[in-house]
């Protein structure tokens, strides 16, 4: 039957049992049918570089073997999130679940009330059921989680993508693509504002892209909140239609800011750094250190992996999650082995030497977001050609190029493009030092949190 059964049904408090061979509510085309099979083939596409080849042409180098190992945990993965959707789904006032393995134990009953505002549909699944006063027949729809509002005294239903959902429809190679059509539209136009209550700090980030729409990323900064087992940033992104300016989907921060900053970086290595890279150095591993083993590893599929932290066991615990990944203790000596160096530190003193680097490398910084932060010292910046996302969000914001151009040691001119020139955004020789400053921007907010949007609408 369809969706509207389903409604109904939840209206006039019908009960509906689902029932699953499985331990949990997943259906056939979950554990045996389409999503296996269509999982496996994209993942092999995926990691191979098969269908951005043609796109990225050299820069995207295809890996003949693929680990079966990498094969199951991409479908455990993705089983296990579309079992956990299942289940937190607001389906019914009254979910029933049995499972006929075990039905000498007691059924389990989920409550659940049910959002009338939902449209879109994801999965479906089948239950059947006869109660001893009445049989419900249902053809259950599994819908994403949205959110109802009240604009103009009219009801609305708003898309809400969390991180999980969002996360499995993305990959980094197509957010390069979505990074780099967003930038052959007009500049961005992009203000940030700041509110303080003692320690406490709440940014709002904004930007508006003509053809593309418009983004405000909320954070709140509460240093207290880790000792009440509490996380210290929390935030949301809010996307609006660029037609009609009414709010399109409200996206989860952590997720936007994971992929955009990550995404970044590896968008510029893609353009800037050699081809034939085959070693990548990570300084700092943190979360960010995690996010860009996870984007340079898709960019650079067959390369070797080293990270480096002030604290040796925190590196040795980072290379130990990854394969092809090992720590390393003496960071001038990896510095000179790599291809590229990507560095996430919080410092605010130089913690890379210019005198350390090689011909020919590529170096990306991301750590240093305030006017008092650097990660390299003057003479890497004096050896290299320098490259931004953007020029309005560090030249005059950032320590890492503020500080010297403040000092004289470089003028504006030295930095050679930002993303809005794509011609000159590019390596001139296999010899020259390229360096990439990673400012992030409310403008690749919003391009990040329109492509998670465009990827969720693509799976359902």
């Amino acid at each position: 039957m369809s969706s509207a059964a389903a409604i109904q049904a939840g209206k006039l408090k019908r009960k509906v049992l689902g029932i699953d061979r499985k331990s949990r509510l997943g259906g056939v085309s979950v554990y045996t049918g389409t999503i296996p099979s269509k999982n496996l083939r994209e993942t092999v596409l995926n990691l191979t570089g098969w269908r951005d080849r043609s796109f990225y042409g050299r820069l995207c180098r295809v890996k003949v073997a693929i680990p079966t190992q990498n094969l199951k945990a991409r479908l455990h993965k993705t089983l296990d999130y579309e079992v956990d959707a299942f289940n937190r789904m607001p389906i019914l006032d009254e979910f029933r679940v049995s499972h006929p393995a075990k039905e000498d134990q007691k059924e389990a009953s989920v409550s659940r009330r049910y959002n009338v505002g939902v449209t879109s549909v994801r999965r479906m699944f089948c239950a059947e059921r006869r109660f001893k006063h009445k049989c419900v027949h249902l053809r259950l729809l599994i819908h994403p989680n949205p959110v109802s509002i009240w604009i103009g005294g009219q009801q609305m239903s708003v898309v809400q993508i969390s991180f999980e959902e969002g996360q499995a429809n993305l990959d980094w190679l197509g957010l390069c693509r979505a990074f780099d059509q967003g930038h052959q539209l007009p500049r961005a136009e992009i203000s940030d504002t700041f509110l303080y209550r003692g320690g406490d700090t709440l940014l709002n980030r904004s930007a508006w892209i003509d053809g593309l729409g418009l983004a405000v990323k909320c954070a709140t900064v509460f240093p207290d909140n880790p000792k009440n087992n509490r996380p210290m940033i929390n935030g949301g992104v809010s996307l609006f239609s660029d037609e009609t300016g009414a709010l399109a989907a409200l996206v989860d921060f952590h997720l936007v800011t994971k992929w955009k900053t990550a995404g970044d970086s590896l968008c510029a290595a893609l353009k800037l750094a050699r081809p034939e890279s085959k070693r990548i150095l990570i300084v700092g591993a943190g979360t960010v250190g995690h996010s860009l083993r996870a984007a340079y590893g898709a960019g650079f599929p067959d390369a070797e992996f080293l990270i480096w932290n002030r604290t040796a066991t925190t590196a040795e615990a980072f290379a130990a999650k990854y394969p092809n990944t090992r720590a390393v203790q003496d960071l001038p000596s990896a510095i000179a082995m790599a291809d590229i160096i990507t560095s996430a530190t919080m410092s605010t003193i130089p913690v890379l030497s210019g005198d350390w680097f090689q011909p020919g490398q590529h170096i990306d910084l991301i750590g240093a977001y305030r006017p008092d932060m650097r990660e390299v010292d003057d003479q890497a910046l004096l050896r290299s050609s320098v490259f931004v996302d953007s020029y309005a969000t560090t030249l005059d914001h950032i320590g890492e190029l503020k500080i010297p151009l403040a000092d004289g040691v470089i003028t504006p001119e030295h930095v050679r493009a930002d993303y809005y020139q794509p011609n000159d955004f590019k390596r001139g020789t296999d010899d020259e030092i390229t360096l990439f400053k990673n400012g992030g921007g409310a403008h690749l907010d919003l391009m990040t949190a329109d492509y998670i949007l465009q990827q969720w609408k693509a799976a359902q």
